[in-house]
C-alpha cells in the first residue's frame, strides 16, 4: 500500500511543498491551494505547470491573468522550451470558466495531459450577483464534479487555487470561498498564510496524511525556500 500511495504522486515542483506531502501532490484528486492575496498561490500554481510541462502536457486555465511569463523564468530560466507543453486557457467571465471546464473533457482525449492547473477557480464566480444564490453554487458544484471525475478516470493530478474572504461577525476570522463545496470536493487542502515576509503551509485535508503538517518558507526567485518557524503570533481561521 505505502508503495501504491508514492506511485499516486508526483513531483509538486518544490522540494518544500513536496514536504509538506510527503513526496508530491496525487494524481486522481483535486488539490486545493487557498489563501489571502499575497499569499503564493499564483506563485505556486506555476511552480507546478513546470513541474508537469517538464514530464508533459499542462492545462493551465487562467482566470486572474497571472501566469507571468517573467516571474515563470526566473523559476525556469528554460522555460520558453516548455511553452509548446503549457496549453494556456483564459477566462473572463464565469461561463468562459463554465465552458474551459466542460471543454477538459474532449481536450484530455486528444492527447496524454500530466496535470490540470485552474487559476482560480472561484474568482469570477465571486464576481456573480445571482438573484438566486443557488443556481450559481449549483454550476461550481458541477464544475468540480467534472474535475473531480477527470482525475479519478484519467489519473491526472488537478490543482486549483482559491480565495478567501473575511466573516462578517468574526472579522478577525478568514474563511475559504465556497467553503462547503471546496471542502468536499477537495482530497486534499493546503491554506497559505503571510506573516510579515514569511509564508506559511498548512495541510487542511488529506486522504493519508495527518491534518496540520505544516512548512513555513519564503518567496525566492527560483520558487520557494524553506525557513525556521518564525515566533510571530498567528491569526485565527475557519475553513467554512
Amino acid at each position: 500500500m505505502e508503495e501504491k500511495n508514492k506511485m499516486a504522486r508526483v513531483d509538486f515542483g518544490s522540494t518544500v511543498i513536496n514536504k509538506l506531502l510527503e513526496g508530491g501532490i496525487e494524481r486522481d484528486v483535486i488539490t486545493t491551494v487557498f489563501g489571502a492575496a499575497g499569499t503564493g498561490k499564483s506563485n505556486l500554481a506555476i511552480i507546478a505547470t513546470i513541474a508537469g510541462a517538464k514530464r508533459g502536457k499542462v492545462i493551465f486555465i487562467d482566470t486572474e491573468s497571472d501566469f507571468s511569463i517573467e516571474r515563470a523564468k526566473q523559476i525556469e530560466p528554460e522555460i520558453n522550451n516548455l511553452m509548446n507543453n503549457i496549453h494556456i486557457m483564459r477566462s473572463f467571465e464565469f461561463e468562459e470558466q463554465q465552458k474551459a471546464i466542460r471543454d477538459l473533457r474532449e481536450l484530455i482525449q486528444k492527447e496524454k495531459i500530466e496535470l490540470i492547473v485552474i487559476d482560480s477557480l472561484t474568482m469570477l464566480y465571486r464576481l456573480e450577483r445571482p438573484e438566486d444564490p443557488k443556481e450559481i453554487n449549483l454550476e461550481l458544484t458541477k464544475q468540480l464534479s467534472i474535475l473531480s471525475s477527470i482525475a479519478r478516470k484519467n489519473n491526472i493530478p488537478i490543482l486549483v487555487t482559491n480565495q478567501v474572504y473575511s466573516s462578517f461577525d468574526k472579522r478577525d476570522e478568514i474563511r475559504m470561498v465556497g467553503g462547503e463545496i471546496l471542502a468536499y470536493w477537495s482530497k486534499c487542502l493546503i491554506r497559505l498564510e503571510k506573516v510579515n515576509s514569511f509564508r506559511k503551509a498548512e495541510l487542511m485535508k488529506h486522504r493519508s496524511l495527518p491534518e496540520g503538517r505544516t512548512v513555513w518558507f519564503e518567496i525566492v526567485n527560483e520558487g520557494l525556500k524553506e525557513i525556521e518557524e518564525p515566533k510571530d503570533k498567528e491569526k485565527r481561521f475557519s475553513l467554512f
